[in-house]
């Protein structure tokens, strides 16, 4: 437990929010399009990690632009990886995580989407999606795998983020 940070240089306790606060003001759904910033202090109660294939997209490798390590690729009959968006084929991707959690506080119970910068906050530094692919999955240290989202659950972050970069799931 303890706190941690998330996101941008927003003032994290002026602009603090409760889970149901977010909800109630409909946060994320301006008409503008603008994005809302918060600070909450939330507990990770659940993490859904268990997607085929892991808790990740593989993503092109080029980290600049246009792709900066983000489009999704997909891998060819004869093992190279293809970007879309560069239209290059590499020989290799990069892994970035992304998968919900269950949040709470005090307040209310929420779905949210962890995207690859906040995973990696979460699940702890220098555990990238990459280094834990290859320890857990090609090397098949998969007591690793459940030891490093067991630490991460449970565990009490402050979130400075824009609705748009910590993505509160609707239905719950």
């Amino acid at each position: 437990s303890g706190g941690g940070g998330a996101g941008g240089n927003r003032d994290s306790f002026e602009n603090r929010k409760t889970l149901s606060s977010i909800k109630d003001e409909n946060m994320g759904h301006s008409p503008d399009g603008k994005a809302d910033w918060f600070s909450t202090k939330v507990t990770f109660t659940f993490l859904r990690k268990e997607k085929e294939g892991g808790p990740w997209y593989t993503a092109c490798a080029n980290p600049d632009e246009p792709c900066k390590n983000r489009p999704k690729v997909t891998q060819s009959h004869d093992g190279a990886w293809i970007c879309e968006k560069c239209g290059q084929q590499r020989d290799s991707c990069v892994r970035r995580y992304i998968f919900s959690a269950c949040i709470t506080d005090d307040t209310s119970t929420v779905w949210a989407s962890l995207f690859n910068e906040q995973a990696e906050v979460l699940l702890g530094e220098g555990i990238s999606a990459d280094s834990l692919y290859q320890r857990c999955f090609e090397n098949g240290d998969m007591d690793y795998f459940e030891q490093v989202f067991s630490k991460a659950n449970c565990q009490s972050l402050i979130l400075n983020q824009s609705i748009a970069n910590i993505l509160l799931l609707p239905g719950v």
